[in-house]
């Protein structure tokens, strides 16, 4: 019970508290040899950053990783595009198919082949014969032909009738 007394007396007391205080900080450097500062104690003190190791092979590949997929993807569709578009332009089309086992009715129409009689007007023909080219539209006498396609007259005047030339 004398002990706890004691120690209310020195806790009790602000001024005596503070100088108990002191002389345990002073004890415990006594005792403890005082720490060396480290690099990055040392660099916070000099106001720089403190330098952090390099990345190991895994952080690397991580970082590089979304660039590589990126470029795969890339090359992927290049390719894809590339051979879509080799394939769908060689060959036979599909309409030349159709048009050469389509008989001569008169009536020209998508697909038609054609020849120009002595009036540069457009006059059905056969396909597995001599043509001038293959109709890709037929639009009103008024209206332009699409883009890479030539015009003429049907027979009536009527109608533009527009060819790709074989």
């Amino acid at each position: 019970m004398a002990a706890v007394n004691e120690a209310w007396k020195v806790l009790g007391d602000p001024d005596r508290r503070a100088s108990y205080d002191a002389s345990l900080v002073a004890l415990a450097r006594a005792a403890s040899p005082a720490p060396r500062p480290t690099a990055s104690a040392t660099a916070r003190a000099n106001g720089s950053a403190p330098r952090e190791p390099p990345p190991g092979p895994a952080a690397r590949w991580a970082v590089r990783l979304p660039w590589v997929v990126l470029a795969a993807v890339l090359g992927l569709i290049f390719v894809v595009t590339a051979y879509a578009g080799h394939i769908r332009s060689s060959g036979p089309t599909q309409t030349s198919l159709v048009s050469a086992r389509t008989a001569v009715d008169g009536v020209i129409t998508v697909s038609s082949c054609i020849v120009l009689d002595d009036d540069a007007r457009a006059i059905e023909v056969g396909c597995d014969g001599p043509h001038l080219g293959v109709v890709q539209a037929v639009v009103d006498a008024a209206l332009p032909c699409p883009l890479r396609t030539e015009g003429y007259y049907d027979p009536s005047g009527a109608k533009l009738i527009c060819v790709t030339r074989t």
